[in-house]
């Protein structure tokens, strides 16, 4: 077609040898996430097109521009790759939304389980994802197979897919300071005295140390004497209360007592030598009254002078 012997079919209006040297296709647009590299746009011209990082291209790749002042083909579009689906580990979880180019899958576990390996993974430009698929295991594991560990930290070792401390036996929780040293125990037993061995016994968790059994015995003490004091004041004030309610009653039986307060006051027991003369109401004693009898008194009724020669 482009000896001058050929004859071309060309676009309309031109006409003659060699019209395709006035064939133009016209200028092209990069697709999103891409771009078209072209060099010409006249007859025979050739369009190449590609897709950004991460993006990959749907449609022809090249175009070339035709005697119809055309190009050939159709634009191609760029799209996202896809890393595909995840799969949650067991014992925990997964959250993602879409699986293309710069998506982000985060990844939890459930209670009582660590998370081992990438908490977070990308979809890259490869299609594939970031980092490794991570596991949700037990305490101390470096590597597990569901709820079992494969692997374990540095100072453990492996027991029928469990991480114990390497040198002391049914410990659960090694020292961090030294592995010969135990933290904790496993259920229903308790740390030796120098932590060294996992004993038989109530759980270390649970052991009291001797500064707080000190406190407990101190606070035992003292509410003891604080009981003590209460209860002697209780009997304190319930004897004077009896005292004052029996004090109360016999003088309601009675009347008050306080007869010896009068100057002229006579004991009951008295009375019977006040009636036979022994005594005056004053407490003296009485003048003694002579009968008259033998002897030549001076008559009955006569009264004797007391000691002081009156009558």
């Amino acid at each position: 077609m482009s000896n001058s012997d050929s004859i071309c079919v060309c676009p309309e209006g031109t006409t003659g040898h060699n019209c395709e040297d006035d064939v133009d296709c016209g200028s092209l647009t990069d697709p999103v996430n891409g771009a078209v590299t072209v060099t010409n746009t006249t007859f025979n011209s050739t369009a190449t097109y590609s897709c950004n990082d991460g993006y990959s291209l749907v449609g022809d790749t090249t175009r070339t521009c035709l005697t119809s002042a055309s190009w050939s083909g159709d634009e191609p579009t760029c799209r996202a790759v896809d890393c595909g689906q995840l799969e949650k580990p067991a014992n925990g979880d997964l959250d993602l939304s879409t699986t293309t180019f710069t998506s982000t899958a985060t990844y939890s576990c459930n209670d009582d389980y660590n998370l081992v390996g990438d908490a977070t993974r990308t979809c890259l430009a490869s299609a594939s994802w970031s980092g490794n698929e991570p596991s949700c295991c037990t305490s101390n594991c470096i590597e597990c197979d569901e709820d079992k560990c494969s692997s374990c930290e540095q100072n453990y070792k492996l027991e029928s897919g469990i991480c114990r401390c390497a040198t002391v036996d049914r410990c659960s929780i090694c020292s961090d300071d030294d592995s010969s040293k135990c933290d904790t125990c496993d259920e229903g037993l308790r740390l030796s005295e120098d932590n060294s061995a996992c004993i038989t016994g109530r759980d270390d968790g649970n052991r009291l140390s001797p500064g707080a059994i000190f406190g407990i015995i101190i606070a035992i003490i003292v509410v003891a004497i604080l009981l003590a004091l209460l209860t002697a004041l209780i009997i304190f004030l319930a004897k004077r209360y009896w005292d004052k309610v029996h004090l109360k009653k016999t003088e309601l039986e009675s009347g008050p007592s306080n007869d010896h307060l009068n100057p002229l006051y006579v004991k009951p027991t008295d009375l019977d030598d006040v009636d036979k003369g022994a005594i005056t109401p004053n407490g003296k004693s009485a003048p003694s009254i002579s009968t008259g009898g033998e002897g030549g008194g001076e008559g009955e009724g006569a009264v004797e002078p007391d000691s002081n020669g009156s009558e």
